[in-house]
């Protein structure tokens, strides 16, 4: 019941985010209010940030009550310039993905589910496997800007 929103730096990521089911396609500037401001106005019922930084504390800013913002990169910074008044003046939860403590049973559990009935629709735009040898020139592009999704790497030919 929700619409989903994207932002990319890379304006040509448009139709790629769009294929995914993105309704709206942002800037990484429009995510980002360096205004003063502790809130901002209502917008986001949730979020999955990969950045931190500047578009974390934007999230929070204008999340709306009851909102939960999941946390599992930090391409943007490490640092959070932020107030508690989202948490406790419209209860915003600030949920941190651990990948790696994560126990096994919850990452086979998740992986079971992952590969079941929550199987991502479009997998395979998001995700590509890739060999050993190829991991070099992949570091390369990823450190370049220019990757897109996720990158598994084949241990074993």
């Amino acid at each position: 019941g929700y619409q989903v929103a994207a932002s990319s730096g890379k304006p040509d990521m448009r139709p790629y985010l769009e294929n995914l089911g993105a309704k709206q396609i942002l800037t990484r500037e429009e995510v980002n209010d360096p205004s003063p401001k502790v809130l901002l106005k209502e917008t986001w019922a949730g979020a999955v940030d990969n950045a931190g930084g500047d578009t974390l504390s934007y999230l929070l800013r204008s999340a709306r009550i009851g909102a939960s913002i999941a946390l599992c990169g930090l391409v943007q910074g490490n640092q959070l310039s932020a107030t508690v008044y989202p948490f406790i003046l419209r209860g915003v939860n600030l949920l941190g993905i651990d990948s790696v403590n994560c126990p096994m049973t919850q990452r086979l559990e998740a992986w079971r589910r992952l590969a079941g009935p929550n199987k991502p629709r479009f997998l395979q735009e998001i995700g590509r496997t890739i060999a050993m040898d190829d991991l070099p020139r992949c570091l390369k592009e990823i450190l370049a800007g220019g990757a897109r999704g996720l990158y598994v790497v084949q241990l074993s030919g």
